[in-house]
């Protein structure tokens, strides 16, 4: 997200001028901006047998996608799939700081865990079975104005990272809506716009984005300041991930993803 002052090329999440102004106008997100980005470990199943277009007669819009497949975390085990995080409070200027990002992702996590689609987020203490990082990184001129960063299932070593200027004026009133959207990548969401741009001027971002059921303008992927979950992104992501490994979305097959543990040297 980032503000007027500092538009960044890069996928980031930035409110513009929330933390100087407080006029909440458009959010700008740098999660899904990464061209090479490093594939986690291998699909649970291979492809053989999958077929096109397997529901032409359905509207096709969440926007999802990324390349050639639709990553999607796999939620078959028994239980579902738990994603731990755990808190880098050594990369927060204090204590305080690292306690409001915890329990703003937490409740935002929560909000999405609601859907009940076989997704579960909880923090851990012992830094060696987290899935992720939920991190502190400072502001710099090159991504001024950004809060908030975040990843998506075929990604591997990959952080949650709330950057300073969340914490700048009455952006930390809005911490748990901007993870909100961050998660929304983190379960395989892209920006609403991410297809034909949008009516603010953000630019189609390609990258092999799908669209699938109902296009929502106030979806929280949007860059609406705050987001705003919509009952829109909650019925669609929960057709989502009802679908099955290997369906075509397009020529695009979804493609579920296991739990990989972080490297700490990465």
């Amino acid at each position: 997200m980032q503000s007027e002052r500092g538009k960044a090329s890069r996928t980031i999440c930035l409110s513009q001028d929330a933390a100087v102004t407080q006029n909440y106008l458009t959010y700008s997100c740098r999660t899904q901006e990464e061209t090479d980005p490093s594939f986690g470990p291998a699909p649970i199943s291979n492809l053989e047998g999958t077929t096109g277009d397997n529901a032409p007669d359905k509207p096709d819009s969440l926007v999802i996608g990324f390349g050639p497949i639709v990553p999607r975390w796999d939620v078959t085990p028994p239980g579902g799939t738990k994603l731990q995080y755990f808190v880098r409070v050594d990369t927060f200027p204090d204590d305080d700081k690292a306690k409001i990002a915890a329990k703003e992702f937490q409740a935002a996590a929560d909000s999405w865990v609601k859907l009940k689609i076989g997704l579960a987020f909880s923090q851990t203490p012992d830094r060696e079975s987290a899935n992720f990082y939920l991190i502190y990184q400072a502001n710099t001129e090159f991504d001024e104005g950004v809060l908030a960063q975040a990843f998506f299932p075929h990604e591997i070593d990959q952080d949650v990272i709330v950057f300073s200027d969340a914490f700048e004026g009455s952006n930390t009133s809005i911490l748990k809506e901007i993870f909100q959207h961050e998660i929304g990548h983190i379960l395989g969401l892209r920006h609403e716009f991410a297809i034909v741009g949008d009516d603010m001027g953000h630019k189609p971002e390609g990258f092999g984005a799908k669209q699938f059921l109902a296009k929502n303008p106030k979806s929280v992927m949007s860059y609406n300041i705050p987001p705003k979950m919509q009952d829109s992104d909650r019925t669609q992501t929960i057709e989502f991930y009802k679908l099955p490994n290997g369906f075509m979305i397009g020529n695009s097959p979804v493609t579920d993803f296991q739990l990989k543990i972080r490297r700490k040297n990465r």
